[in-house]
């Protein structure tokens, strides 16, 4: 395993400028797209927020699904999606 290791690291300093520009840029690219993922998700909660709060959801035990549109209960204190994400509004 450590062969493999020093025979890709001995590769990698066989690349030419131009592969390395390009490698950083895809990278870079790369973490561009992940933020905007961040971004887009978080302004995904912050419009379920304000439907909830127009609809009256926040006292209830009920919220707004945005995959589906639909209310639903909340289930054990939680959001079923609130699972998934690890987030918590619990207090």
């Amino acid at each position: 395993m450590s062969q493999q290791v020093s025979q890709a690291a001995g590769r990698s300093a066989c690349l030419s400028p131009r592969d390395l520009y390009r490698l950083r840029q895809t990278r870079l690219r790369l973490e561009r797209a992940v933020l905007r993922a961040r971004l887009m998700h978080q302004l995904l909660e912050e419009v379920t927020l304000e439907l909830e709060r127009r609809y009256g959801l926040l006292a209830t035990d009920h919220w707004l699904d945005p995959r589906t549109g639909r209310v639903s209960p909340v289930v054990d204190g939680r959001r079923p999606l609130d699972l998934v994400s690890g987030d918590s509004h619990d207090p």
